[in-house]
């Protein structure tokens, strides 16, 4: 469970702290299985929708090939045309440009040599440079000062619930 930062009215005494964390606990229970009913239901619907949907998934594909197999038969009346509008839709050829590249990073690396090398490098994506606080956070505070950043150093109250013993309660 993930600690938690909170502002309030302060309790009486640490039985009442005691109370108050078993009490968030059967609540963030109560949250859970609430959601497990949800997700549940939310998944039987998927499941539902995919069901009903599969015979005119597959009638779709069915049309869509008839389609494209007509289409390719006539291909010669469309002449330089590229598509046919037809009262229901058009259809039609485009130009389609794909461009593949290698899987393997030592391939890769050698492309991005030449992209460079040829000027081209916006066909090139680099990360930006970003820092990483939790490594800058593991420096002295004057050493994250001398490179421009800050330390804001906070007594910050958390919480967190022992789940364990919510059940002897």
């Amino acid at each position: 469970m993930a600690r938690k930062r909170l502002d309030g009215q302060p309790l009486q005494s640490w039985n009442d702290v005691s109370e108050a964390l078993a009490a968030i606990g059967k609540v963030d229970r109560q949250i859970e299985l609430q959601e497990i009913t949800m997700q549940q239901e939310i998944d039987a619907a998927k499941g539902k929708a995919a069901k009903a949907a599969a015979p005119l998934l597959e009638e779709k594909a069915r049309l869509e090939t008839q389609i494209m197999l007509y289409a390719d038969a006539q291909r010669e009346e469309l002449n330089d045309k590229k598509s046919k509008t037809l009262y229901f839709g058009t259809v039609g050829y485009r130009k389609s440009t794909k461009v593949i590249l290698p899987r393997q990073p030592e391939k890769l690396a050698e492309i991005v040599i030449r992209l460079r090398a040829r000027g081209m490098d916006s066909c090139i994506i680099s990360k930006p440079d970003q820092v990483n606080k939790d490594e800058l956070r593991k420096y002295d505070a004057q050493t994250i000062g001398a490179v421009g950043a800050k330390v804001d150093i906070k007594d910050a109250f958390w919480y967190e619930v022992d789940r364990d013993h919510l059940a002897e309660k």
